[in-house]
């Protein structure tokens, strides 16, 4: 919505990136929002890149990692707003009410894995939620857990795609939706300032399933090597564990990862 001015005062962020290009987050410890899910209007959220900028993009560039606990009541463990170029090589959680990561008015953002494991616990756990006004938006693997309202939103956006979607349950069907695609009025978004896309379009899920493995309880294992050495650099190993019950616990993904944390962070899969 071009010519509105930027407001974040509704916003109660842990970590907060406000219009800064080229910043790296990496999380590997617990972060807590809040502990009641109290004002559905105020949004608790971990951590925020926050680009709102009178509807122009406000955020060029950076890095969002993200193993540890994010706990959210009543929102999204992290949110993207008004961004692009930003990298997230992983981001999980067990601990947010709606999605693990949420998206508005971005673009070019590359999403390699994205694992939410709420569960039961969640109000709508969702992992990823393109809430509105995004484009070109790339997702490798979204793992998302039952029930879930869909383990991808698409809301309003375009040029999406999802290459692997895997759904996992403790019950004896996936209770949910792997992906959906919803187009909103004008009131449907929440935090950008980006002119509305209509309808969602070229919207791509490249192979989408439900785990035979049935997990009960989850964890997520982050080994990092070679530190302080490898600074600016971080070499990561990350690790999402299922306990199937009455069964040993099955590594469902693992993936090393290069985060590169100079002047413009990057992120690379290493072999």
């Amino acid at each position: 919505m071009p010519g509105r001015t930027a407001k974040d005062d509704h916003l109660r962020t842990v970590i907060h990136n406000r219009g800064n290009d080229n910043v790296a987050i990496v999380n590997f410890g617990a972060i807590r929002a809040g502990r009641n899910r109290g004002d559905r209007k105020v949004f608790k959220n971990c951590i925020v890149f926050n680009g709102q900028s009178d509807g122009e993009i406000g955020i060029d560039g950076g890095l969002v990692f993200s193993s540890g606990p994010t706990m959210s009541p009543w929102c999204d463990g992290i949110w993207l707003i008004d961004a692009k170029n930003v990298h997230v090589p992983f981001v999980g959680s067990m601990g947010y009410d709606f999605s693990a990561l949420a998206m508005e008015g971005c673009e070019d953002i590359d999403v390699d894995v994205a694992a939410g494991l709420a569960g039961n616990k969640a109000w709508e756990n969702e992992t990823i939620d393109l809430n509105g006004y995004n484009r070109r938006i790339r997702m490798r693997l979204l793992i998302g857990t039952s029930p879930s309202e869909q383990i991808l939103d698409v809301n309003n956006s375009i040029d999406i795609v999802a290459e692997e979607i895997v759904g996992y349950t403790n019950g004896d069907r996936f209770q949910g939706k792997l992906f959906d695609v919803i187009n909103y009025p004008p009131i449907g978004a929440d935090l950008t300032f980006r002119e509305r896309i209509p309808e969602a379009k070229n919207v791509k899920v490249l192979k989408k399933r439900v785990a035979e493995t049935r997990v009960k309880q989850w964890k997520i294992a982050a080994e990092v090597k070679g530190l302080p050495e490898t600074l600016p650099e971080l070499h990561v190993t990350v690790r999402v564990i299922g306990n199937p019950q009455d069964k040993e616990p099955v590594t469902v993904f693992e993936r090393g990862y290069k985060l590169q944390l100079g002047e413009k962070p990057t992120a690379a899969v290493l072999e």
